[in-house]
């Protein structure tokens, strides 16, 4: 016999969200840094278009990051609920 511990499951599916949604705000936040780059130090190794540009670069990175991080949260919920479902199945079949 398998089991699966569904509540913790589907609470492992909802901490997981939680990292993606914290990713997406992080990934919203570097909006503003990277506006803020002609605030860059002269002399920087980064002129202020560059730094721009990687900020750019860095805010679709970890919102791409944020969505993949949110889709295997509904994924590890997804198949807690199959499994459920499946089990209470198998067990309504059992003489």
């Amino acid at each position: 016999m398998t089991g699966m511990n569904v509540p913790a499951l589907m609470d492992d599916g909802d901490e997981v969200a939680d990292v993606g949604d914290r990713l997406a705000a992080d990934a919203a936040g570097i909006y503003g840094w990277a506006m803020r780059a002609g605030e860059a130090v002269e002399g920087s190794l980064m002129c202020p278009s560059q730094l721009s540009q990687s900020g750019f670069g860095w805010e679709v990175t970890l919102g791409r990051l944020a969505d993949e991080v949110r889709a295997y949260g509904v994924e590890l919920r997804t198949a807690a609920l199959a499994y459920l479902v499946a089990d209470e199945r198998s067990a309504g079949r059992m003489p």
